[in-house]
């Protein structure tokens, strides 16, 4: 038995001595005699139509793939792409929707707007500074203050906080301080601490700058390390038997005070009542 091309996208096969062994090797060997023989005895053509899958030639010749490599196990392609589509299918029809995923309700949000929600939003934005600071006369003692007040210099822009002149800070029952030149307020972490943290006062004392060591203060002329005039009040000299004030400015020991008031090291002093106390000086800087 032995191929042959008899024209071209075909084959023909061919019946030989039907007495020669028929098997695989020998129709596969191409040394073969039979390959390319010109015995046409009984010629039987075989044409493999290009555009007939090999599943439906072996069925329309009744053959089996199986009988040529003796396996039981029969593999149609177009049985496999069909059972892929409906593997694919039931995966989509299993998998959630985009839609569905983008439908589903948001968590509510359980808050109610309430008034203690209200009123907590203001303390968190309200100055540290009491509200009395706006109102002199409501000032309880040691209450802080500012003129203007904190929410004036909050208004004001970048350009004038960098020179603001006419700052005045307070402690009610502690003092107050002047300041003659312009501030630059542009470099304080917060407005507010002007207030207590910047600009502190104690009995008999002011401080600015407290908790900053000299060689990290501003250098004279610059932040609020400028020239001032400070009122310290209840400056009076202290009876050393009973610790109370002396208000009798003819006392020897109130004599002796008010000339050290006078000649306080790096103070220009200014003036000293002694009804309530107060010592005024300026000083050159901080």
């Amino acid at each position: 038995m032995s191929f042959i091309s008899s024209k071209a996208g075909a084959l023909s096969l061919s019946r030989g001595d039907s007495k020669s062994p028929m098997t695989s090797d020998s129709l596969l060997r191409s040394q073969s005699p039979s390959l390319g023989s010109s015995q046409r005895q009984s010629v039987k053509k075989l044409i493999l139509d290009k555009k007939v899958e090999p599943i439906d030639l072996f069925s329309k010749s009744g053959g089996s793939p199986a009988r040529l490599g003796g396996s039981k196990v029969m593999f149609s392609p177009a049985l496999s792409v069909a059972a892929r589509e409906k593997e694919a299918a039931a995966a989509a029809a299993a998998a959630p929707s985009p839609q569905k995923a983008v439908a589903l309700p948001a968590p509510r949000d359980q808050r109610t707007p309430s008034r203690l929600d209200t009123n907590n939003s203001q303390a968190r934005n309200a100055s540290p500074v009491t509200e009395a600071q706006r109102d002199p006369t409501a000032l309880e003692e040691g209450d802080y203050w500012c003129k203007p007040d904190l929410d004036t210099l909050k208004g004001k822009g970048f350009q004038e906080l960098s020179s603001f002149s006419g700052l005045v800070l307070g402690r009610k029952g502690y003092g107050e301080i002047h300041f003659l030149e312009p501030v630059d307020l542009t470099g304080l972490p917060k407005l507010g601490s002007l207030l207590g943290d910047v600009v502190r006062f104690d009995d008999k004392e002011c401080s600015v700058y407290p908790d900053v060591d000299d060689v990290d203060k501003p250098p004279p002329g610059s932040g609020l390390n400028v020239k001032a005039r400070l009122m310290l009040d209840r400056c009076w000299a202290t009876d050393k038997a009973s610790r109370e004030p002396i208000k009798d400015e003819k006392h020897p020991s109130a004599v002796k005070h008010l000339k050290r008031l006078r000649n306080m090291k790096d103070t220009q002093f200014e003036g000293f009542d002694i009804k309530d106390g107060r010592w005024t000086f300026t000083v050159d800087h901080f």
